[in-house]
């Protein structure tokens, strides 16, 4: 068991899933992990292993919900963190691992990093971003929701400077 332990992957059942779209267990038309962990006996039922979550964390609702807020919380629309925990406890006594898909490499233009790289040219979070001084040609290119954008480019008035902004 243990020199075979750290391939559970091999032949896992994965079943991926958005908490919004899954199940609704207070009647407000939107998913929610107390929804899910109700659940969890019916996903065991069509043998899941493990469920990867679609990001579930605060957002602004931009990018498809991936402009993350806040890494650290759960998004008040899809319950609390001690509801997320729930849910793990109990895909956990099932035998079914959580994974959860973390988008680092994308915040919201609310996020406190990107507030603070927008604050100053010389903030720490800076070059977490990229910045420039004018937009390249070919800046529209590469855009994800044509209907919703033009561009992925976005100027700050605060460092007067683009930032790109791609999904």
């Amino acid at each position: 068991m243990t020199r075979t332990s750290d391939l559970w992957w091999k032949n896992a059942v994965v079943y991926c899933l958005d908490v919004e779209t899954y199940q609704d267990s207070d009647g407000d038309g939107t998913g929610d992990f107390a929804g899910l962990t109700q659940r969890i006996d019916h996903l065991g039922r069509l043998g899941v292993t493990c469920v990867w979550l679609m990001p579930f964390y605060p957002t602004r609702e931009r990018d498809d919900g991936y402009d993350i807020t806040d890494f650290y919380a759960v998004d008040p629309r899809l319950g609390t963190l001690g509801d997320f925990t729930e849910f793990v406890r109990t895909a956990r006594d099932r035998g079914i691992r959580v994974i959860a898909d973390l988008v680092v490499n994308h915040t919201s233009d609310h996020h406190p990093w990107f507030q603070d790289a927008r604050s100053s040219r010389t903030s720490k979070y800076r070059d977490w971003y990229v910045w420039c001084d004018s937009p390249p040609e070919d800046g529209p290119e590469g855009v994800v929701f044509p209907d919703v954008e033009k561009s992925v480019w976005e100027y700050d008035e605060t460092t007067e400077q683009y930032y790109l902004h791609r999904f």
